[in-house]
């Protein structure tokens, strides 16, 4: 082989490898169909808007149904304008061309059946019709946009895939470039070490450097990136046409000698030795990395940048060699795209969560829901009917709504609820139903018609409850509410009796036996005297024991009239009241101020009564008597309490202290055994609590709530 045709046959080896790489990976027709799914893809964006605008005008077309209704036409006329051009840009691939027909056909369905029943909507009754359909439409929806999302991957895939022929394309262009760079360059030295060994062939050595100038010129202009060389002081050599214009320069001479402070990206200069020195002194290759530049016009832009240490014949490091593609704009379009597919992919999110959760919530409806035709065929049936019931939907549409009623039912139900619901359009009332397992139970059957928008009647809609336990529930509280006011008038009689027949016998018991005592007193002796004086003073305790009952009867049938109590002015009047009845004693009282309650102000009065004449009583012995009337906040209620330092009590007892006639210091003290039994009524009959705490000869504290009905 000649020898001088080497470098020849090189570059034709370089450029048939080039081509056969791409050939064999197909990345012409790879880069086409990218560019064709970009376009795709851009129409596909532009289609977003009118189909979200579409969902909106679904949405929220019975506010305002004319208005809703032509939003919702021009929505989908537009939308349809771009389904077609949807459908032509996808026929470059097959798989995407099926796709977006399965997408424009399931689309081309919800919007007719939506328009169909929007038409057939009546005003008054479109919730219940949606209660009816809107699951329906929710899975065309869904159906359609899961195709949406299918065919937007297979485009996508096609993008991605256009996108890594291209960078195939490029590096491999990169490749043939360094490639043709260094055999231009080797062939430029030989040519030259070939001239200077015979001057005799001087100028046609000279010739050929010119020639083979040109040539490089000519193939680095004509290469569509940017390619520079440097010395190893990061010294310009050289570039092409592209890069000196890039540089803001008018001709490629320019940059010899220049660096990079010296050019209009002096910000990066410092960046771009360092990636020099890597090719230079370290030798690395560095292809198809993203670095900054500053333009000309001041403006930032992205390039991808391949640098290659520049050697000489015997392989020495003379400088570096780069090239770099400006992809500022390509990198914008991915960003764009990247926002406006998260944008989308968060408001189809959130479009779907709100589809799913209607339909979910519809679904979810616990009362049955029944609609049917004029015939009572059914036509849509819940989970909640089917709960009810215990029949599926598939089981129950298209039948008769008679068939969940007994035989017998169905003239009733025919004359009593059919005939009254088409007379007045809507009838509710009380019916025997029947469950698949052959059980009849009682519920409320409430009707309406349904109508079209011209007012005429197309269907009916019936929401059924199931009242048996509360039927159940009612007839035993009336008749608990008979056996209480049997009891409350028994109760009455018995008081009445206590009232009236009991105190009559008493009190004659206390008159003749004071009379005896004052008439006879010369006839009696002693003992007879203290006989008449222990039947005069059980005639009274006897007396007192009846009024005790009597009040704590009275608590259990007074009506409360609530009020804001004064606690602390009550208990004060209860210790007057104790100091006016005992002179003698000395009592050391405190009662905090502003304590205040809710609650029936003449019971409430008899419990601190109560409690603070027990206080006064149990502490008659002590020489410093203390009785303590206060409060303290829990963290949902006022605890109120009556402390004492008397006698106390066993807390082994306590379960017995508010029982009537219990007294766990048995004669010791005088007493009824009836005062806390009526505190622990009235209490009780607030809402509240009551209990207490002792110690023998330590005192006790009684404590008591009373809830207020202001309180949330």
């Amino acid at each position: 082989m000649d020898v001088r045709k080497l470098p020849f046959w090189l570059t034709v080896s370089g450029i048939l490898a080039f081509v056969t790489i791409n050939a064999v990976y197909d990345v012409p027709r790879r880069i086409k169909l990218g560019e064709q799914a970009q376009l795709t893809g851009r129409i596909l964006d532009d289609m977003r808007s009118p189909l979200l605008a579409l969902e909106h005008a679904e949405l929220f077309i019975e506010s305002d149904h004319e208005h809703e209704l032509t939003q919702f036409n021009d929505s989908a006329l537009e939308l349809v304008t771009w389904i077609e051009r949807y459908r032509d840009a996808g026929q470059y691939n097959p798989a995407v061309a099926e796709k977006v027909e399965t997408f424009a056909d399931s689309a081309g369905d919800w919007i007719a059946r939506i328009q169909t029943e929007r038409l057939s909507l009546s005003g008054d009754h479109q919730h219940s019709i949606n209660v009816v359909t809107a699951r329906r439409n929710v899975h065309l929806l869904l159906h359609a946009r899961v195709e949406l999302r299918q065919a937007e991957a297979l485009i996508h895939q096609d993008i991605v895939d256009g996108y890594s022929a291209a960078q195939m394309l490029q590096a491999s262009g990169a490749v043939l470039l360094m490639y043709l760079l260094t055999l231009v360059i080797y062939v430029q030295t030989r040519r030259t070490k070939e001239i200077m060994r015979s001057l005799a062939e001087r100028k046609q050595a000279q010739d050929a450097l010119v020639e083979s100038r040109q040539t490089l010129e000519l193939v680095l202009d004509s290469i569509p990136v940017r390619v520079f060389w440097k010395d190893r002081n990061s010294v310009y050599l050289g570039c092409n046409r592209l890069f000196s214009a890039d540089a803001g320069l008018n001709s490629t001479e320019q940059i010899i000698g220049k660096d990079d402070f010296s050019m209009v990206w002096k910000e990066q200069a410092e960046l771009y030795r360092l990636d020099d020195k890597k090719a230079i002194v370290e030798g690395l290759e560095r292809i198809n990395y993203e670095e900054p530049q500053t333009a000309p016009d001041g403006s930032r832009l992205v390039l991808r940048t391949s640098k290659v240490p520049l050697r000489d014949i015997d392989g020495n490091i003379l400088g570096v060699l780069g090239c770099y593609e400006d992809i500022t704009e390509k990198k914008q379009i991915e960003e764009e795209l990247q926002v406006h597919r998260h944008q989308l992919e968060v408001v189809v999110g959130e479009r779907t969560r709100e589809v799913q959760l209607q339909a979910q919530i519809i679904n979810q409806i616990h009362d049955s829901v029944v609609s049917t035709d004029l015939d009572g065929i059914i036509t849509s049936w819940n989970r909640g009917a089917e709960n009810l019931f215990g029949y599926s939907a598939k089981e129950a549409i298209g039948k008769p709504v008679s068939f969940v009623y007994p035989e017998e039912e169905h003239e009733y139900l025919q004359q009593q609820v059919i005939v009254p619901l088409k007379n007045k359009g809507e009838h509710e009332t009380e019916v025997t139903m029947r469950r698949k397992d052959g059980s009849d139970f009682l519920a409320i059957l409430s009707l309406s018609m349904l109508h079209d928008e011209q007012g005429v009647t197309v269907g009916m809609i019936g929401y059924s409850l199931d009242i048996t336990a509360r039927k159940k529930a009612e007839a035993a509280l009336l008749k608990q509410t008979d056996v209480l006011e049997t009891t409350n008038q028994e109760l009455g009689a018995f008081s009445y009796s206590v009232s009236h027949d009991l105190r009559a016998p008493l009190r004659a018991i206390d008159g003749f036996s004071q009379l005896l005592l004052d008439d006879y007193t010369d006839s009696l002796d002693d003992v007879g005297k203290d006989y008449l004086s222990r039947v005069r003073g059980a005639a009274q305790r006897m007396a007192e024991l009846i009024d005790a009952l009597l009040d704590l009867s009275r608590v259990s049938r007074r009506e409360l009239q609530h009020e804001i109590v004064d606690i602390s002015a009550v208990a004060d009047s209860a210790i007057q009241k104790l100091k006016e009845h005992d002179t003698t004693r000395s009592v050391k009282v405190t009662i905090e101020p502003g304590l205040k309650a809710e609650g029936d102000g003449r019971l409430i009065e008899m419990v601190l009564d109560n409690l603070i004449g027990n206080a006064w009583k149990y502490t008659a012995r002590l020489d410093e008597a203390e009785i303590e009337v206060g409060s303290r906040n829990d963290e949902k209620e006022t605890v109120f309490y009556v402390r004492d330092n008397g006698a106390g009590f066993d807390m082994q007892y306590a379960d017995k202290l508010f029982g009537a006639f219990q007294r766990l210091h048995g004669t010791e003290f005088e007493g009824t055994g009836i005062g806390l039994a009526t505190v622990l009524r009235i209490v009780k009959r607030h809402g509240g609590r009551v209990w207490g705490k002792g110690e023998p000869g330590k005192g006790a504290t009684f404590y008591f709530t009373l809830p207020s009905r202001l309180r949330g």
